[in-house]
């Protein structure tokens, strides 16, 4: 048995659906099977925009849950480094041009069913350009004043989870109330 998982695997199935790899295992644990299943996703970026005292939101449709939902920037990182997927998916959701990123920390995505870790970036947002989104986005992009994006976060109309662990890394280094 590894010394890191405190027990053992018994079986191993992997299964490619779509752009996820689902993850089926069998554990044993003390002479117990249970089953343990998971994705493995790439790992993502979030970017935190900010133009002047606003933050840039999107408001994006969902398929999985028929719903729009408030959310910062995201996207899977590819090929490249975080700092280079973060600006591309900062151009291609909102348009807008990073004068200026701050690297903020990382966070898994959901430890108990994901492999995917977020690397978290602030973005000090200059030029805009038009959206560069894929056909299966559907993104409006807004400016939201940070008194309002705080209220959106206490009462649960913005849940976008990596974007609040952004905003909040970004407040601690930052020292913003």
């Amino acid at each position: 048995m590894d010394k890191k998982r405190p027990y053992k695997v018994t079986s191993h199935q992997e299964y490619e659906i779509g752009r996820f790899t689902i993850v089926k295992d069998t554990i044993e644990i003390d002479g117990t099977k249970y089953p343990y299943s998971y994705e493995k996703v790439e790992d993502c970026v979030c970017i935190l925009p900010i133009i002047g005292d606003s933050i840039v939101l999107l408001r994006q449709y969902r398929h999985s849950f028929n719903q729009w939902f408030y959310e910062l920037p995201a996207g899977g990182i590819g090929d490249g480094k975080p700092e280079f997927a973060a600006r591309r998916e900062l151009l291609e959701e909102t348009g807008y041009l990073p004068e200026r990123m701050e690297y903020l920390g990382k966070c898994p995505v959901s430890q108990g069913t994901s492999t995917a870790v977020a690397y978290l970036y602030a973005a000090v947002c200059g030029q805009k350009r038009g959206q560069e989104l894929d056909k299966t986005e559907m993104i409006e992009v807004m400016e939201v004043p940070k008194a309002k994006f705080i209220e959106m976060i206490k009462n649960l109309e913005f849940d976008h989870m990596v974007g609040i662990a952004a905003w909040h890394l970004y407040q601690q280094q930052f020292k913003e109330k």
